[in-house]
């Protein structure tokens, strides 16, 4: 309760635990934030409703960084549309 680990409904805390079992297959492709190579973060374009890969030279809170295959390695691996519906909250 103190770190607002508690849900509503069944649905609530199946999706939490669903994005988290996503957020640990994509860690296994993660590399750290290199200061002395490309780093790479998976983005979604809600424009074009599509996942990609990009370079960055900042560290966000609570991002995963890849190489730069590894990044469309991972994509290809946990899926495209559970990346997009667990981690981004898009739904087709």
């Amino acid at each position: 309760l103190s770190i607002d680990n508690v849900f509503r409904t069944k649905e609530e805390a199946e999706f939490a635990a669903e994005k988290l079992k996503i957020e640990a297959e994509l860690r296994k492709f993660s590399k750290p934030f290199g200061l002395d190579s490309l780093t790479f973060t998976i983005c979604f374009d809600v424009e074009e409703n599509e996942l990609y890969s990009e370079t960055s030279r900042f560290m966000s809170q609570g991002s995963i960084y890849f190489g730069r295959s590894q990044a469309e390695e991972a994509m290809d691996a946990v899926g495209r549309e559970r990346i997009k519906k667990y981690i981004f909250g898009v739904e087709d």
